[in-house]
């Protein structure tokens, strides 16, 4: 969906979740609650407790800033002001011309603690993660694969005891090229 701030364009997107991966184990356990549904995220400590997803950098990205990843969820219970969660995204970056896609990452992490009115059950909470596009050798490039894993992994404060529920997932890309849809 492109907007426009009145001195930037963007395109927020969603990317690809591996979602048959997610149905064939089970993990992360889908949750529901009211109309919306979610993948439930305890501290990782094996291999499926984590949302895997790409994309392919679009054409409209403007080849010159950051791109930020944006998880949306919800506390599945109740927890005390203070404590924290913490988010990890990991994420590596091919271009599709030549060589093999990395095995490793780079890693971002997000701890978020909680404050008075924000511990209820069901708080909501978006957690934004910045990808540094020009971190890595060679920068980050349009139409680049861009391989991605979310991961709750323990906080430095006081974890909290139940569970962050992810809703949804985008990416925010700053655009150059603009289009106007016709009508």
């Amino acid at each position: 969906m492109p907007y426009f701030d009145g001195v930037n364009g963007y395109l927020v997107i969603r990317p690809e979740v591996e979602l048959a991966h997610i149905a064939g184990v089970g993990k992360p356990t889908v949750v529901h609650h009211g109309a919306s549904h979610g993948y439930s995220l305890p501290i990782y400590a094996d291999n499926d407790e984590e949302i895997y997803m790409h994309d392919h950098i679009p054409g409209r990205w403007d080849s010159a800033s950051d791109i930020v990843v944006t998880a949306k969820g919800y506390l599945g219970a109740a927890e005390d002001v203070g404590d924290s969660f913490r988010l990890q995204l990991s994420w590596s970056n091919k271009a599709m011309t030549s060589g093999v896609v990395p095995s490793t990452t780079t890693d971002i992490n997000v701890e978020t603690t909680l404050t008075e009115g924000r511990n209820a059950q069901y708080s909501a909470y978006k957690i934004n993660f910045t990808i540094d596009w020009n971190l890595l050798t060679p920068n980050i490039a349009i139409d680049d694969y861009l391989a991605m894993r979310l991961r709750r992994i323990a906080a430095v404060g006081t974890d909290i005891d139940g569970e962050f529920v992810i809703v949804d997932i985008v990416m925010t890309y700053r655009t150059n090229k603009y289009y106007r849809a016709m009508i």
